[in-house]
Parts: structure tokens; C-alpha cells; sequence
């Protein structure tokens, strides 16, 4: 059974950087695709994101997130990953703000994660 997790990070100032750790749920067995979603798109390179998997045991993603990621396709844009996860186990990273102090703050950068669930 396929679920989607849904974070939002909120970045309210220039140079930002926002820790996150997110609890996966003890049915979790695999990450099949990720989308990173901006509540702005107005630049190129608005944020990075970068995440590890399994307690910071699987793999690394590190993603650049701009306007052609707002274009409101979820489904379409989900970038595939197929990444195993261990029972219990987290996904923490951060999303760092790139833009110069113009830029109208706060936004939002919201997370999506597929997640195939055991039965």
C-alpha cells in the first residue's frame, strides 16, 4: 500500500538553513520518489535540499529547488528513488535558502515523500 508524507519547512529570512527529522512510520519499507515543491517561483535556484534516509544510514539527496519545481504536477514530477528503509527509522536533513534578501519571506518548501508500506 502506497502512502504520501507531507512536510513543510518554513524559511523566513535570507540564508536560512532549517533542520528537519521526520519519524517514519514502523510499516515503511521503501521510499519509491521524492517532490520538492517551493510556495514561491520566482527564481531558479530558490533553496537547497538535502536529506538522508535511515537515520542518516542510506542514501543521500542533495536537490536544488526553484520555479520549475512549482508548477503544481506532483505526480508528473515525483523523481523516483527506490531507496529500502529500515523499520523505525528517520529521514532528517535541511533546506538551505539561497536567495538574496529581496525575495519576499517566508515561504514554504514542502516535502513529499512515496512511501510503499507493508501490508
Amino acid at each position: 500500500m502506497k502512502s504520501i508524507i507531507e512536510k513543510q519547512i518554513a524559511i523566513a529570512a535570507s540564508g536560512d538553513v532549517v533542520n528537519f527529522l521526520e519519524k517514519l512510520p514502523p510499516s515503511a519499507v521503501l521510499c519509491e520518489a521524492i517532490y520538492f515543491n517551493p510556495s514561491v517561483a520566482n527564481s531558479q535556484k530558490l533553496a537547497n535540499v538535502s536529506l538522508t534516509f535511515n537515520s542518516g544510514r542510506g542514501k543521500t539527496i542533495n536537490q536544488m529547488v526553484g520555479k520549475n519545481n512549482n508548477d503544481g504536477d506532483r505526480k508528473k514530477r515525483m523523481m523516483k528513488i527506490n531507496q529500502p528503509l529500515e523499520p523505525n527509522s528517520f529521514l532528517k536533513g535541511y533546506v538551505e535558502d539561497l536567495q538574496a534578501a529581496s525575495l519576499t519571506y517566508p515561504y514554504n518548501v514542502t516535502l513529499y515523500f512515496e512511501i510503499i508500506n507493508s501490508k
